[in-house]
């Protein structure tokens, strides 16, 4: 279940003013100042602890503490390599900037926001984001490996395109109606890394993007991440034969319970295959009326069944039956549909 952030017992007040204010001050501008050169000019592996330990640096707390730092209108590329390895990015704010090709090993996104940012090619490496706030963020072919997740994490206008996700990526999350994931790829397109994700999770992350999108109250594109859900159940997930085609069955049928139109379909094929059966013994008109009758049970032309042998009473039953079952159906998944959005 999603949680905003003020909600949660890690979030403080406090501890945000405390840690954006020290860069406000003039030693933390002349702080902020050379530490934005030294991202401008690739980061690196621990790359704070050298003018730490030279006292270029003093309001830090640590090697990798850039909690409340603020990254304004940065455009970079970056060398292969570890990037921003275990940087502490807590509280912090990013802005109309521009990530290529960056790797984010063990870094820490907690409660940051980030507003117009784009990450391209860029790698996530056992990296969390949590309770953090994106807003007209794009992740563009990035690759998200051992457990770089999401979670309480806001989106709006969000953009997650021809990313690999390693395991499910968002937990208690919440879309909004302009955040989209197209379909998580099966293995990166950097050849580099020879990963391919198990098949048997592809459930998970349509799960993860169906309740974030619940969440925030988004229906239809929940309804479309839960038929993709139970998709990958049936084709992947279900053992044995008899319970793949049942899934294919209610796929085919109902669109497990969300998707009317299939119901609608199945409907109106059963009516045209017995119209044509009742057709040919009967002829069109009179063949009509008796599959019409049969199939909405009001006994139209029913008259006929006297005349001919039992199979074609059978033939009638089952077509009724049918009928039945399958405007039941109809009604149950749209209304199913209707009131979920209510």
């Amino acid at each position: 279940m999603f949680i905003p952030r003020y909600l949660l017992p890690q979030f403080s007040l406090e501890e945000l003013g405390r840690l954006q204010d020290r860069w406000n001050t003039p030693r933390g501008e002349a702080c902020q100042e050379q530490i934005v050169r030294m991202i401008k000019s690739g980061a690196g592996k621990n790359f704070l602890e050298p003018a730490r330990q030279q006292g270029s640096l003093p309001i830090l707390e640590g090697d990798s503490d850039l909690r409340g730092f603020e990254i304004l209108d940065l455009d970079a590329d970056f060398p292969k390599g570890d990037n921003f390895r275990t940087i502490d990015f807590r509280y912090a704010c990013f802005y109309h900037s521009t990530f290529r090709n960056a790797t984010f090993l063990q870094t820490r996104f907690s409660f940051t926001s980030l507003h117009k940012c784009t990450f391209a090619d860029c790698q996530f490496g056992s990296s969390g984001f949590y309770a953090a706030e994106l807003e007209e963020v794009r992740f563009m072919n990035c690759v998200f490996m051992d457990r770089s997740t999401m979670t309480h994490c806001e989106f709006k206008r969000v953009t997650c395109q021809d990313c690999f996700f390693a395991e499910r990526q968002f937990h208690d999350c919440r879309f909004d109606e302009q955040t989209f994931v197209t379909s998580p790829l099966e293995r990166p397109r950097d050849t580099a890394w020879q990963v391919r994700l198990d098949q048997t999770r592809f459930a998970e992350l349509h799960k993860g993007a169906k309740e974030a999108y619940r969440a925030g109250g988004v229906s239809k594109l929940a309804r479309e991440y839960f038929f993709r859900e139970r998709q990958c159940i049936t084709r992947h997930n279900t053992q044995g034969l008899l319970g793949k085609m049942r899934g294919h069955f209610l796929e085919c049928v109902a669109g497990y319970g969300v998707r009317p139109v299939r119901v609608l379909r199945a409907m109106l094929c059963v009516f045209l295959l017995f119209t044509v059966v009742f057709g040919v013994r009967f002829g069109f008109p009179k063949g009509l009326l008796l599959s019409a009758g049969a199939f909405f049970t009001f006994g139209g032309n029913i008259q006929e069944l006297e005349s001919v042998c039992i199979l074609w009473t059978i033939g009638y039953i089952a077509e009724s039956f049918l009928g039945i079952c399958l405007i039941a159906m109809f009604i149950t998944v749209l209304a199913n549909m209707w009131f979920a959005e209510r």
